[in-house]
């Protein structure tokens, strides 16, 4: 059969009438970039499509649905470690939503902006910067160019917060072709995006790690800038320190005293993201509120752990230009977080990272260089114990393997960490990538052996959590078969169809 005939050479010009033809991408050296990711795998990519507004969107739905053609929604294809921009199965098609780079809106009352997928953390950073110098952005270390709503979609987690946590309404087309909007988003009268769960059912939490629609915009809570903040970065020299300083944040964090989220590093992490060797366990935080409360805050972090490590606390301020280079690895380190904690997004730790092949830092590099990288991410409870033994099930597999893992923990409540693993290999070598990304497997596995829970999963795990019979992923199953009844929509990303 000729190509133009074919589902998808019907799809490729359906799409090329409605968002134009140079915004169709079927030049195989493009869709080979596209289908190659930092990950060390790689995707047949049959075509590209890039709309620039949320109606676009919908029409490339609609004639993906009636020719056939899945689509996979990416933001800006900064997933790095998990999968970059790659589908989750051969054969789907991309859709670029990098195009859709709005801010649609800002209530500075309600402290909201609406944000489109393509929308930057520098780019936020830079509105804010320049409309309201007292909103303090909840920025990941990740990287200034990634997607403020595909890390937030993915439940990414920010400095201040869990990015989930920020999500206020969004707007989503479905895959039967549907345009929804959550919450109050639309209702006339004066409530605006101030009450994130509407009237009824509340369906925001149905669109992150998802694949029952396409979002093309979400309300994004900010929050006002403390009236005194506090960096705090505390060191153990010990390994067996680790137990002692995981107790003591979490006393910290069920009492309140620390709001935000804490990220705890071992010595591999910090060379790795911040270009430090440092102690064995190092952990930033930072606490904050009227000058009375956060000067109690760091009292009491003070005296919790001051018993546990080095502590090194500094007031922030961020009305301060960032700080010109530091010659001391310890003071830039720790600089370059309290930045971060400032909501001055960085790209260290991705410059780094392709600095181990010897290459400049641009974000298109990332998943084209021979520095490889893929993470494991599960939720662990916020307890010393269960902070040793998930490090121990990481080192003794990574031994197995013939990895050094670097591990962060992050305390996003007060009862729940972050475990982020991740895996530095060279890209040129196949077996390597392979070892890599089997660690990364059987690490999930062994963590769920021993009770603990996903927390993101990367496009080859997806078959981890997600498998049928399970109620919970059977109702999923159903509501993809509601909503997106011909499976257009990113089929396979947590769901079982």
């Amino acid at each position: 059969m000729r190509p133009d005939l074919t589902p998808l050479g019907a799809a490729v010009r359906d799409w090329r009438r409605r968002v134009g033809a140079e915004h169709v991408l079927t030049d195989p050296p493009i869709l080979a970039r596209y289908g190659t990711a930092v990950c060390g795998q790689t995707r047949d990519v049959p075509a590209v499509v890039r709309p620039a507004t949320a109606a676009q969107v919908r029409g490339v739905v609609a004639a993906a649905r009636r020719h056939g053609v899945p689509l996979y929604p990416i933001s800006r294809g900064r997933n790095w470690g998990l999968g970059s921009r790659l589908p989750v199965r051969d054969g789907t098609a991309v859709l670029d939503l990098s195009r859709l780079d709005a801010i649609r809106e800002f209530d500075e009352d309600a402290h909201v902006v609406v944000v489109e997928p393509g929308v930057t953390q520098s780019a936020l950073c830079a509105f804010l910067g320049a409309r309201a110098p007292w909103a303090h952005p909840n920025v990941t270390g990740s990287s200034t160019d990634s997607s403020v709503l595909g890390n937030l979609l993915d439940r990414g987690v920010g400095y201040l917060s869990p990015r989930m946590d920020d999500l206020v309404a969004l707007e989503a087309v479905l895959g039967n072709g549907r345009l929804l909007r959550t919450g109050h988003w639309g209702s006339p009268g004066l409530m605006g995006h101030r009450w994130p769960h509407g009237v009824g059912p509340s369906l925001n939490g149905l669109f992150t790690q998802s694949s029952l629609g396409v979002v093309t915009a979400a309300a994004v809570r900010v929050r006002p800038r403390p009236r005194r903040q506090y960096g705090v970065a505390v060191t153990v020299g010990a390994e067996d320190g680790l137990r002692a300083l995981i107790d003591g944040l979490r006393l910290l964090h069920v009492q309140e005293t620390v709001r935000t989220v804490s990220h705890v590093f071992d010595t591999s992490r910090l060379r790795t993201s911040l270009n430090l060797d440092g102690g064995v366990w190092t952990a930033f935080l930072t606490a904050g509120g009227s000058p009375a409360v956060a000067d109690a805050c760091r009292a009491d972090i003070e005296a919790v752990l001051g018993p546990v490590g080095d502590v090194h606390i500094e007031e922030l301020d961020p009305s301060a230009a960032p700080a010109p280079p530091e010659p001391d690895p310890v003071l830039a380190a720790r600089r370059g977080v309290f930045d971060l904690m400032l909501g001055r997004p960085t790209d260290k730790a991705v410059e780094l990272l392709l600095a181990r092949s010897g290459e400049p830092y641009s974000p298109g590099r990332v998943d084209l260089s021979r520095a490889g990288t893929v993470f494991c991410v599960q939720a662990v409870p916020l307890a010393g114990e269960a902070a040793c033994h998930a490090v121990t099930l990481a080192r003794h597999l990574g031994a197995e393997h013939g990895f050094e893992p670097s591990v962060s923990l992050n305390a996003v409540s007060p009862h729940t960490m972050e475990f982020v693993v991740n895996v530095l290999f060279d890209r040129r070598e196949p077996r390597e990538a392979a070892r890599a990304r089997a660690y990364v497997t059987a690490l999930h596995h062994a963590l769920m052996a021993a009770g603990f829970a996903p927390y993101r999963l990367g496009v080859q795990d997806m078959d981890v959590a997600a498998r049928p019979g399970d109620a919970f992923w059977d109702t999923v199953a159903d509501l993809k078969h509601a909503l997106d009844p011909a499976g257009i929509v990113a089929p396979g990303r947590y769901t079982t169809v």
